[in-house]
């Protein structure tokens, strides 16, 4: 008897056999490798082009596992859905049950007489709703986890898009990436003994990462590497300057007086400083598309920070 998935649909039930080219650590689900598996559905995620369920397996043993079952019908989302667990078995076997879901691998056959694929992982966790209400360290984790990720040879790629949708909370507060259907193979010529990541440093160049995907990650999408210089009389002003007024009016456009360039500047950098602080309490700083900060004089007279 093959292993089978039996899971409820249209007052029926459908069974979805085990593919054994898929790979997938069905042992923990089947010792035998025989089995039924009773699918309970305990909800439905919203917001994925196919069916995505956090169900409830249960085995002949009666154990059972928290898992997801990922669905798809047509062809390019089923070749997404073998990408995914080529990428778990092949690449990232060895991180599965630590930053990254088991892979139980792939059920497929027919339901509601269409042919349906499905890939089975481990529940892990809650999806991040935005990394701004995560504390320093675990943003830290999760680029480290992600470098640990791109050194067995994965990225998520620009169409996977690394974000809070390729990250979990688990019940012990810890991260798991997971979402990997668009993820591709990548030779990652980062070198960690070259950049430390933490909250609040500079960021290193883009040179020195040589790696696109971990810049953004690190800069722009987890937001941990402080501005150390921002656009001030549309020029660009190290936050260090910022300190020394005399230092900052020294910069001032030409022609306009001492005092005009002090009232107009000390505040927006006042405000900026306090903005900083903000930041350090996890509370972010606005950027312009370009990563950058800017100070500028508002349309209304007064004085702003605006980007």
């Amino acid at each position: 008897m093959p292993l089978l998935l039996l899971l409820p649909v249209s007052g029926s039930i459908a069974e979805l056999e085990y593919d054994i080219t898929s790979g997938g650590n069905t042992g923990q689900l089947a010792p035998s490798g025989e089995d039924k598996l009773n699918v309970s559905i305990l909800h439905h995620f919203k917001g994925h082009k196919g069916p995505v369920l956090q169900c409830k397996l249960t085995n002949s043993e009666l154990q059972q596992f928290h898992v997801v079952c990922k669905f798809s019908t047509n062809q390019p989302k089923i070749d997404a859905i073998r990408n995914e667990c080529k990428i778990y078995e092949q690449k990232l076997r060895h991180l599965q049950g630590t930053i990254i879901p088991r892979c139980y691998g792939i059920f497929q056959g027919m339901m509601d007489e269409k042919f349906v694929v499905c890939l089975v992982t481990e529940y892990s966790g809650t999806v991040v709703k935005d990394f701004y209400k995560t504390d320093w360290d675990f943003r830290i984790d999760v680029i480290n986890a992600l470098v640990t990720v791109h050194k067995a040879g994965v990225r998520y790629g620009r169409a996977g898009r690394f974000g809070e949708s390729k990250v979990l909370v688990n019940c012990e507060g810890r991260h798991v990436l997971f979402n990997l259907d668009k993820a591709e193979e990548h030779t990652c010529e980062h070198d960690s003994s070259q950049i430390t990541f933490t909250a609040h440093a500079r960021c290193p160049s883009g040179e020195k990462f040589l790696c696109t995907e971990l810049y953004d990650a690190s800069d722009r999408t987890l937001d941990l590497w402080e501005p150390y210089y921002v656009v001030l009389w549309d020029r660009a002003v190290p936050v260090e300057t910022m300190k020394d007024m005399n230092a900052v009016l020294a910069l001032a456009p030409e022609g306009l007086p001492h005092d005009e360039a002090y009232k107009e500047a000390k505040p927006l950098i006042d405000a900026f400083m306090e903005n900083l602080g903000h930041r350090r309490r996890l509370e972010p700083l606005v950027k312009a598309d370009d990563g950058l900060i800017y100070l500028t004089r508002s349309t209304k007279g007064g004085q702003s920070i605006n980007s």
